[in-house]
């Protein structure tokens, strides 16, 4: 108790919102040791690339002074493991989404960096998480900042961080970050380090630009009052405008020579973005594609950090797309896209007009046909050969690196890095990557069509970085990456999941189908299947408020791992299982010495369970919610479509659907038992 008032009274000492420290102040009067416990018992840690939680006071939550000591941390990790001078060359990129307080909060976060001396690459505007991953190598920085609770409750916000190959950082920089973050001399905050309203700019926190490529403000128009101090002037460059231009650059090279018949496909779209960052983003990446039916969710349309339409912003959750179906129907739209608040996921349904009838594809579905399109696409280009460099990849007169060296003015500055042609590999030197909870779809693509697969652990962080791997160490071409919750990296520009690109692609993949083959987006995945097998994947999450239940039920499972599974209600129906890996310990016993190849983690749990070839069933938590995640699918071989008619095709993939719930029903009641735990069940 000693230890936690003694954080407490430092908290005290070092914050400057007098509602904070008075609330605190009134906790330690009513002795209310529960709630200090909450509030101070355990610093926010990095975890998913970096830290999120609720917004309010003391070290357990998102606050300025977590801010300010999270990014003092940082840039104490940068200057030993770069060296300063290098940190003060390359500099860092920071951009942030329109949550409350993001833009003070990156504010405070670029603070930290100007104290140093370092440049700071900043996105004056809100903007979506992608292309601050995109900037990273665009400006050459060392690292980069996005301020973003991606698609949580509205309470939340987030600090994620980059790495100086644009992806999400890994072990060991999260740890290494985080103890330099506990430091003494990173804990007070240093000089000059509240003054976050020197950096704010003239406009509106909410009013983003008419386009995404109007110029920037010059560092001259920044700031209130006094505005931005002169040692700060060559350091702090804002760089909205040539980011932007640059991005849509590369919008441009995934269009190719796609426009026209994007154009000619005539698709009408309904697109939502869930009161976030992209509609600025996508409504002109889709006009640049050739498509100009776009019909926006006008209630979700502006950037709104209540989320007032929406439980839960976001697109996979029950009812959240309900708005755009409306629109969807008024419009006779047929395909709807949708990204999360942030703009790194993309969601994508389907409407018939003369029906009615509604389809929210899966993450798993969007997958299958992105991978599809993605190699599709290349083979295209291998048989044709790679497309004549244009004279500028860029689409404005006024090149990108113009207009960073323009703002890079003064005694440093960042590089800026070409992408350039990819030279064209043999398919046993090409890629697509997925997580372990994804569906196997790539695996048996991959199997058929001669290109490699390799699963990862769950997120973007290990995608990203084994993406960088094969490309930069190993001379591969990564062409596709993607996990179930609806997020893909659909070119290699980008190392990270972006929702715009990927939704550019789901449409030109719809106009295609719609073109060339006479086929909807939901006719070709059954052809899909028909080729490659039937994937049919059940995944949904139970709420468990109680990490000492997490606990207790996992360590249930470990203690006698199930060698089978028996339908209560179809006891004659068991379900043997031939392999169990469990990330948390390392065990596998289908690998040499029983040892997981895949990174083991002791502070989160996952397990898999295979039965046989057909059916994974995979249980794990979460790393930024209190839910026990499952998800399980099973593969199977349809029979041939010719041979058949539409109902038997159909009473088979009801057979093997009823197969997976049946094994699905025991498997939960043997390992998660939410009625002796009591698990709230997903909505």
């Amino acid at each position: 108790m000693d230890d936690l008032l003694a954080r407490v009274r430092e908290y005290i000492k070092f914050e400057r919102n007098d509602d904070y420290r008075e609330l605190v102040k009134k906790l330690v009067a009513d002795n209310n040791d529960a709630e200090l416990k909450r509030l101070f018992g355990h610093r926010l840690t990095f975890g998913t690339a970096g830290i999120r939680g609720c917004m309010g006071p003391g070290y357990g939550q998102m606050n300025d002074l977590v801010i300010i000591q999270t990014s003092q941390g940082l840039v104490s990790y940068l200057i030993e493991t770069h060296g300063h001078q290098k940190c003060k060359e390359r500099g860092v990129i920071i951009g942030h989404d329109a949550r409350h307080n993001s833009d003070r909060f990156a504010r405070l976060a670029a603070l930290a960096f100007l104290n140093k001396s370092i440049p700071v690459f900043y996105c004056e505007h809100i903007i979506p998480t992608p292309l601050v991953a995109y900037g990273v190598n665009l400006f050459n920085c060392l690292c980069g900042v996005m301020v973003t609770a991606s698609h949580n409750p509205k309470q939340d916000n987030g600090y994620k961080v980059y790495w100086s190959n644009g992806a999400q950082i890994l072990s060991p920089h999260d740890k290494n970050i985080q103890r330099h973050i506990e430091e003494p001399e990173n804990q007070e905050p240093w000089t000059g380090a509240w003054r976050h309203e020197c950096l704010a700019t003239s406009s509106s926190l909410y009013q983003p630009p008419s386009s995404p490529t109007d110029r920037s403000l010059s560092a001259s128009k920044l700031g209130g009052g006094a505005g931005i101090p002169k040692e700060f002037e060559p350091l702090f460059k804002p760089i909205h405008g040539p980011l932007s231009k640059s991005y849509f650059g590369y919008i441009q090279r995934i269009v190719g020579d796609q426009r026209i018949q994007n154009q000619s496909a005539s698709i009408s779209i309904t697109y939502t973005a869930m009161h976030g960052v992209g509609h600025t983003f996508l409504t002109r990446a889709l006009d640049l594609a050739g498509f100009d039916e776009i019909f926006p969710v006008e209630a979700q349309k502006k950037p709104d950090p209540e989320f007032s339409t929406v439980k839960f912003p976001n697109p996979e959750e029950a009812g959240a797309l309900d708005c755009a179906f409306q629109t969807a129907s008024h419009a006779n739209s047929t395909l709807i896209l949708a990204n999360d608040p942030d703009a790194d996921r993309c969601a994508a349904a389907l409407y018939d007009p003369n029906t009615q009838a509604k389809r929210v594809l899966t993450g798993n579905e969007i997958g299958a046909l992105l991978g599809w399109w993605s190699w599709f696409c290349y083979k295209r280009t291998l048989d044709s050969g790679p497309p004549a460099a244009s004279s500028s990849p860029f689409l404005f007169n006024e090149e990108p690196q113009d207009l960073i060296k323009q703002q890079s003015s003064g005694s440093t500055s960042g590089g800026f890095h070409s992408f350039g042609q990819k030279p064209l590999k043999e398919p046993k030197d090409c890629y697509m990557l997925s997580t372990a909870v994804s569906s196997r779809f790539l695996h048996s693509m991959a199997r058929v069509e001669g290109f490699k697969f390799i699963e990862t652990l769950t997120g973007f962080k290990y995608m990203g970085n084994t993406a960088h791997d094969l490309i930069h160490n190993r001379d591969k071409l990564v062409l596709f990456a993607y996990e179930e919750a609806i997020g893909y990296m659909v070119n290699s520009e980008i190392l990270d999941k972006d929702g715009i690109s990927a939704a550019v692609q789901v449409a030109q993949c719809a106009a295609h189908l719609k073109n060339v083959e006479n086929r909807t987006l939901e006719s070709h995945l059954d052809w899909l299947y028909q080729h490659y097998g039937y994937h049919y994947s059940i995944n949904s999450y139970f709420i468990c408020n109680e990490p000492r239940t997490i606990r207790a039920i996992f360590h249930d499972i470990q203690s006698d791992y199930p060698k089978s599974f028996t339908s209560a209600e179809q006891p004659s129906k068991e379900f043997k299982v031939t392999r169990i890996r469990d990330l948390n310990n390392g065990f596998d016993n289908g690998s040499p010495n029983n040892k997981a190849s895949l990174p083991v983690s002791g502070g989160s749990f996952m397990v898999t369970f295979f039965v046989g070839e057909e059916i994974q069933f995979t249980i794990r938590t979460s790393g930024t919610e209190p839910k026990i995640k499952y998800y399980s699918e099973i593969v199977s071989k349809l029979p041939d479509a010719s041979s058949v008619t539409s109902e038997a095709m159909q009473l088979a993939k009801a057979g093997i659907q009823a197969k997976l719930k049946c094994f699905l029903d025991a498997a939960i009641e043997r390992c998660l038992k939410p009625s002796y735990y009591d698990l709230d069940a997903a909505a």
